[in-house]
């Protein structure tokens, strides 16, 4: 195995780009990664796991554990509370299930409305909730940093009145009146301004968003990758992509080609869908706004026998973009026919993407110069004496207790090959190279690369071994 000692010149440091693909497919309370339908006994559908741990292991669950008192920072299994972390015992253990997991989220936002007016938030226990306005107006600045790629990014215009802050009556009505002057044109009144203003006032009536944790898209989303696909009963209803490369999610298929239908954030892997015009007002209604959570159904029917009690006509809604993605409810589709059609049962979703993984290299030249390497200490580089048949008789002149001598004349085998049969060529200095040291200063073996083939070195001959290493 050669040993070299790199240069300066020899090494160098660089970053190589890749780009994953992942495609998420969603169907009623079902979600896959990359058509992957089976990824292990513990493991749920549509969901990366950080660790491969329990994943097919049937019982006796592998978890992690930490003593209170040793780190504030970890949320466990046992201990869900403030209240419950205070009233435990100082080092007492608390544990934390394995395999950790991530998966894309979606939240919604719904405008609550007064005479045909934007005038506040509809919040819906498992359907909107509160903390969605929270983060939505966290996201305000990051939206105006990508102004300069689209008009679109406006947060003010585009998402939520004044960043999401809710107006305010206090203060002069000379003030308040400049405000609603403002926002006009997008369908507020002074009337309705002054009347209402204690909530966050979004600008469309539906803002739906979509955030990828970065496991899967690395430092940001490739430009130009994203693809959504809307299906209803089976049919493709709706596509858009992000063609443009600017940030615009364009529908490319519909009834509304070449509208800009929301936009994404690259860097922090959301994607926000504003459009909330019908795909199409022929297509039946189908359970968008069914609840995630609640009480499991009865079979307890009304009078004419056709709606289980506890069904709401509102979780229907016609197929909108700014419903992309909502696959989940609390009703099963073993609930029965009546109660899975407030469920959204006839729509599936696909949304494609690509991430970009940045991973920092180091490339290493070794050199195998002309007239060097030509030893090798492999015990076949040697001739074994043809009545030898272990590599004492063949090397060892002499060995005691106190001595060990090798033999003084050692030939070295030839291995130059001939094209005559059972003709030898002549003898000519050659080594077999299959294997690269890499050492450290204080020259000790850190790393080995081998060669697919071994390559031939004569002493005529110099190599270069070009080494890379993904740091």
């Amino acid at each position: 195995m050669p040993h070299h000692k790199f240069g300066d010149n020899d090494i160098f440091y660089n970053t190589v780009k890749s780009y994953p693909k992942y495609i998420f497919t969603y169907y009623f309370n079902n979600a896959y990664i990359n058509n992957r339908n089976f990824q292990g006994d513990n493991v749920h559908h549509g969901r990366l796991y950080l660790h491969e741990i329990n994943v097919n292991r049937p019982n006796s669950l592998i978890t992690g554990s930490l003593n209170k008192g040793e780190n504030n920072n970890f949320v466990f299994d046992n201990v869900t509370s403030s209240y419950e972390y205070k009233v435990i015992d100082q080092g007492q253990e608390m544990s934390m299930p394995y395999p950790l997991f991530a998966a894309i989220d979606r939240d919604l936002i719904i405008a609550r409305k007064d005479a045909g007016n934007n005038i506040g938030v509809d919040i819906r226990q498992g359907v909107t909730y509160k903390r969605t306005v929270f983060k939505m107006m966290s996201l305000g600045n990051r939206f105006n940093e990508y102004i300069p790629m689209s008009k679109h990014y406006d947060f003010n215009k585009y998402i939520m009145m004044s960043g999401g802050i809710p107006p305010t009556t206090k203060g002069s009505t000379q003030k308040v009146l400049s405000q609603v002057n403002h926002y006009q044109p997008y369908g507020l009144t002074s009337k309705t301004y002054l009347n209402t203003l204690t909530e966050s006032i979004p600008m469309s009536d539906y803002i739906n968003l979509i955030s990828i944790p970065s496991i899967f898209y690395g430092s940001e989303i490739k430009k130009g990758s994203i693809d959504l696909k809307f299906y209803f009963s089976g049919s493709l209803i709706g596509q858009a992509q992000d063609k443009n490369k600017n940030g615009e999610i364009i529908e490319v298929s519909g009834t509304r080609v070449g509208d800009v239908l929301g936009v994404a954030l690259y860097k922090e892997g959301m994607i926000v869908l504003t459009a909330s015009h019908p795909l199409h007002n022929t297509y039946d209604m189908d359970g968008y706004l069914s609840p995630v959570t609640g009480t499991t159904l009865t079979s307890v029917v009304a009078a004419d026998g056709a709606v289980i009690v506890g069904l709401d006509s509102s979780w229907k809604d016609r197929p909108r973009w700014s419903h992309f993605g909502a696959y989940q409810s609390f009703i099963k589709p073993s609930d029965g026919g009546v109660s899975a059609s407030f469920a959204p049962a006839s729509s599936s979703y696909v949304l494609e993407f690509q991430g970009t993984t940045t991973t920092p290299t180091i490339t290493m030249m070794a050199h195998a110069e002309k007239n060097e390497l030509n030893w090798s200490n492999n015990p076949t580089f040697l001739d074994r004496d043809g009545l030898a048949t272990t590599h004492v008789s063949s090397f060892v002149a002499q060995t005691g207790s106190k001595i060990y001598k090798e033999k003084d004349l050692i030939q070295i085998k030839n291995t130059v090959s001939s094209s005559y049969c059972g003709f030898t060529a002549s003898y000519k200095s050659q080594t077999f190279i299959s294997k690269i040291g890499v050492y450290d200063e204080n020259k000790e073996l850190i790393a080995v690369a081998k060669l697919a083939t071994p390559v031939k070195k004569t002493n005529e001959q110099d190599y270069t071994f070009k080494l890379k290493l993904d740091l």
